[in-house]
């Protein structure tokens, strides 16, 4: 048994069977594992998170966490479980240092525990220089940010996210990614589940996908049985000024860069496919004097996942 379990998980919205949102779900997680979840808008994702969290009751089935039923017993279960789920209810007047104070009794770290963590995770998360400003001053990004330190205050066990690299900068996000590819490399002591649209935090972070459509599990798997074929990613980089020669120069001194294309304010950029060598290719661009304002991956991941839908809705 997985340490997270999914046990004919059903939720219906209403009387109608047309409001399935997630519809018969049998899915195991395996301790130590990174597991992405994919899926369109309105496959289920978010609300199998919920359930799994006790912040929405299922219709049918039941979820565990460590063999323990959530729904039966939320408390014991969620203990040493880290969850940005839904954004968690800020007070705008407080600082980030007086939010994570806050959160360490929540979940009952002592004060002095408690002064401790919230020293690592504003340090975590990059943001001891704003700890004592007002959380109403902050952008969209900065308060995800916030939300996102709180799932690992405690240092869990489990942890638990919906799309949470949304609304913050590349910088922030290789900030996130650089933290969750480290627990990954720690020994298996960690596990986490994370639905997310970005094929490149599955690539970056987890080490099996599940794919999920109109309710259903379609797919399951490893991220080397899920795809296979040529080991390339195409990196699609966004920027306020164009790259310069001795930019473009600097990535090609790097062996896994294997091509590059540049027009106005936007380079594609082909790399073989790997974490380490998306990871080092991020660094270097957020590194050069461009302004970086998105960047979107696309590779033999991308493919299978369109085919695995395709497959689902043929079998309808």
């Amino acid at each position: 048994m997985g340490i997270i379990e999914f046990d004919n998980v059903t939720k219906v919205y209403g009387s109608s069977r047309k409001n399935v949102a997630i519809d018969s779900l049998d899915l195991s997680i395996e301790r130590g594992s990174f597991v992405g979840i994919m899926g369109p808008n309105g496959a289920g994702k978010s609300t199998a998170l919920k359930i799994l969290t006790n912040i929405t009751i299922p219709t049918f089935g039941s979820t565990k966490i460590r063999e323990i039923d959530v729904y039966k017993n939320p408390g014991y279960a969620l203990t040493g479980v880290g969850c940005l789920v839904d954004l968690p209810g800020f007070n705008y007047s407080h600082t980030p240092r007086q939010f994570f104070m806050s959160m360490g009794a929540l979940i009952g770290l002592s004060r002095e525990e408690t002064d401790s963590e919230t020293k690592r995770i504003l340090e975590l998360m990059k943001m001891s220089q704003w700890a004592d400003q007002k959380i109403k001053k902050f952008s969209k990004g900065m308060k995800q940010r916030i939300s996102i330190g709180q799932a690992f205050m405690g240092e869990p066990e489990i942890m638990i996210f919906d799309e949470p690299m949304y609304g913050l900068d590349p910088l922030s996000a290789a900030t996130v990614s650089d933290i969750l590819e480290g627990m990954r490399r720690d020994g298996g002591r960690n596990t986490v589940l994370m639905a997310t649209h970005n094929f490149s935090d599955i690539g970056t972070i987890c080490d099996s996908v599940a794919v999920l459509n109109k309710g259903k599990l379609v797919a399951h798997s490893s991220l080397e049985s899920f795809y296979s074929g040529k080991k390339l990613s195409e990196i699609t980089v966004k920027t306020v000024l164009p790259f310069s020669k001795k930019d473009i120069d600097d990535l090609f001194s790097e062996k896994y860069v294997k091509d590059m294309i540049t027009h106005d304010n936007e380079a594609k950029v082909t790399i073989e496919a790997g974490r380490m060598n998306k990871s080092c290719l991020v660094k270097k661009i957020i590194g050069m004097d461009v302004g970086v304002t998105e960047i979107v991956e696309e590779n033999e991941m991308s493919k299978a996942y369109e085919e695995v839908l395709r497959r689902s809705e043929n079998a309808d």
